[in-house]
């Protein structure tokens, strides 16, 4: 058995404090997040105004609350995504850096320069 003297249990007992009182700060700052959340935001005119945008946001946070973040569609996903948005972007980008630049006459030299 361990004495109430032993320093690993003191440790022990001082991490798990720290522990408490970190979980405490964050449920309050959640909490802090919710209120805000809600002051600014009304959810029921949101909702009258674009009910799909609200369904769409609640589809996702479901879909990645349910584990999903880490699977092989949402893989496919992002890379469907990445195919269709960044990679036309990424070719245009370089046909305008690979593109002939105008040339420049050179100046004509005056008497000063020769």
């Amino acid at each position: 058995m361990t004495s109430p003297q032993d320093p690993r249990a003191a440790e022990l007992l001082d991490r798990s404090r720290a522990l408490t009182r970190d979980a405490r700060r964050v449920a309050e700052d959640v909490r802090d997040l919710y209120s805000t959340a809600t002051e600014q935001l009304d959810f029921g005119q949101l909702y009258q105004s674009n009910p799909l945008l609200v369904l769409g946001i609640a589809a996702g946070v479901g879909y990645v609350f349910g584990g999903g973040l880490f699977t092989p569609f949402t893989g496919r996903l992002l890379k469907l995504g990445f195919r269709t948005v960044a990679l036309p972007v990424l070719a245009a980008q370089l046909e305008q850096a690979a593109a002939p630049q105008p040339a420049t006459r050179p100046r004509p030299r005056t008497r000063r320069q020769l």
